[in-house]
């Protein structure tokens, strides 16, 4: 019964130290593939290319 229950121990720790860096990846690969993201109020404005 301790084999199950360290067993069981290992497993939930492999898992909340693997939830971080799952998250640390899909922020790497939408930067990667995307270019990053910016908020609303973030945002670069194109300069005008009309009469000033």
């Amino acid at each position: 019964m301790l084999d199950v229950r360290r067993t069981s121990q290992r497993a939930q720790l492999s898992l909340i130290e693997a939830r971080p860096r799952q998250a640390q990846n899909i922020a790497r690969l939408c930067v990667a593939t995307a270019g990053g993201w910016l908020l609303e109020d973030q945002a670069v404005e194109e300069p005008s290319t009309g009469p000033g």
